[in-house]
């Protein structure tokens, strides 16, 4: 088994919200709600998130609507901040409720990117809500119609009112090494699909918790996105400009242009072969704020091999392409070229390793698809490029 660290949620608009393939929602209870607060915070990446719900409680929840994001109690309404343009990069939103809503003693408090947030009522009237369990990640708890779409990487819940500092903190730490403050933590459901709190597995809807992913059942991706395109040089050295990073499902990972050929057909089975807008760059890449040409990509992975031995990588370009493993150049294509099957041997430990591919597309087609076999001759295609999953060989 081909394996690299846990990395997260998928939340998919279909009602299968889920820690894996199980096809059960993110649901669990919080032990202990606060009085007069309970704080909710999520690192996320979003890939379309207008009219979409954030997390959801019993009975009211966050959501992305009327212009801007807030509270909304089911009465059409949102009390909350303006909000346009989110792009696809990971962002945390921190959110102190209170115990009932809405309630002029207590109003909520709402952080965006470690920022207190000024609250106006965006829109529709709200009733009256309490906040209890269970608590539904995605979505609203009795409603299936605005689940969000994109990847959550880690929830917290504490019982208390966070301070503007705190949040800050937790911010600064970033997503990739969290830091919550411990005082009150209810439930940090982690990266790898823990509860940090109670120190086990997630009980989602009463299925143990597994990573998701559309095509191998689990899956995601860190990655970097520049503008530029040169064989001069590789990104993040100049002339690159670098334009954001985030985490994005798996199967947006890998992806060849089905005009231009030279994608066989053990890779087309992937759900790979295909041409997104005609000649621009994939969806995500427009949404993370790349451009649609000239651009470049950096992934980043620890990959556990299982065996130790000769391996052959396989990597299928247009335009340039780069891995390093260990720190080490062990594949060099930094050309403009077409798409077509390559190979190279390399011998490797068993054991953990530091995989970055890099990669440069210029105008016209495009395509970055890599894959491996095993000194035992298994294939692994693709190799799935994530920031913490198991790659299951076959």
């Amino acid at each position: 088994m081909i394996r690299v660290l846990p990395a997260g949620i998928r939340l998919i608009p279909s009602g299968n919200h889920a820690l894996g393939g199980s096809g059960h929602l993110v649901r669990f209870n919080v032990p202990q709600f606060g009085n007069p607060y309970t704080t909710f915070a999520a690192w996320f990446s979003p890939l379309e998130y207008n009219e979409r719900m954030l997390f959801g409680m019993d009975l009211y929840d966050i959501w992305f609507s009327c212009g801007g994001v807030g509270v909304n109690t089911g009465c059409g309404d949102v009390y909350g901040f303006a909000l346009s343009g989110l792009s696809a990069g990971s962002h945390l939103l921190v959110a102190s409720l209170p115990s009932t809503y809405p309630n002029s003693t207590y109003p909520p408090v709402i952080w965006f990117n470690g920022v207190r947030q000024t609250l106006t009522q965006l829109c529709g009237s709200p009733c009256s809500r309490s906040v209890g369990n269970p608590v539904r990640i995605g979505g609203w708890t009795y409603n299936d119609s605005y689940q969000l779409d994109g990847v959550v990487v880690h929830f917290f819940v504490w019982n208390r009112l966070l301070t503007d500092a705190e949040v800050q903190q937790l911010y600064n730490c970033g997503w990739r090494d969290p830091c919550p403050p411990l005082d009150g933590l209810q439930v940090w459901i982690g990266s790898d699909g823990r509860d940090r709190v109670a120190d086990a597995s997630v009980l989602i809807s009463n299925a143990r918790a597994m990573w998701y992913n559309s095509n191998t059942g689990d899956g995601y991706i860190y990655a970097e996105v520049y503008s530029g395109a040169t064989t001069s040089a590789e990104p993040p050295n100049s002339p690159y400009a670098f334009i954001g990073g985030g985490i994005i499902p798996i199967e947006h990972a890998w992806f060849g242009a089905g005009g231009c050929g030279g994608i066989p057909a053990s890779y087309r089975s992937i759900n790979i072969y295909r041409d997104e807008r005609a000649h621009q760059a994939p969806y995500w890449v427009l949404r993370m704020g790349g451009p649609a040409t000239n651009f470049a990509l950096v992934y980043k992975m620890n990959v556990y091999l299982p065996q130790s031995g000769t391996y052959t990588i396989e990597w299928i370009p247009d335009d340039g392409f780069r891995l390093y493993i260990d720190g080490t150049l062990v594949i060099d294509d930094w050309i403009y070229q077409g798409p077509s099957l390559k190979s190279a041997q390399v011998t490797l430990s068993a054991g953990w390793h530091s995989f970055v591919v890099k990669f440069f597309e210029g105008i016209g087609c495009w395509s970055l698809i890599m894959g491996l076999v095993m000194p035992d001759g298994t294939p692994v295609r693709p190799l799935l490029p994530v920031y913490g999953i198991r790659i299951r060989p076959g």
